[in-house]
């Protein structure tokens, strides 16, 4: 995993290839698809204004996922 962040009453962790939903149970609750691109993969993910953030930092990109 390369970030991790907690809200909407979830943990949230962000590989190299997908956004994962984690619950209090530490079970994978949900799994988002990020687009391929990245060549490190993901390196932040953030939760606020309704949605979690996920970043792809070599390209400078940002990603929304509503959850």
């Amino acid at each position: 995993m390369n970030g991790v962040a907690a809200g909407r009453g979830s943990a949230w962790a962000v590989t190299d290839r997908a956004l994962l939903r984690i619950d209090s149970t530490n079970r994978v609750v949900a799994e988002s698809e990020l687009p391929a691109g990245s060549p490190s993969g993901f390196t932040g993910v953030s939760v606020g204004e309704g949605a979690v953030w996920v970043t792809g930092h070599d390209r400078g990109e940002l990603y929304r996922v509503d959850g």
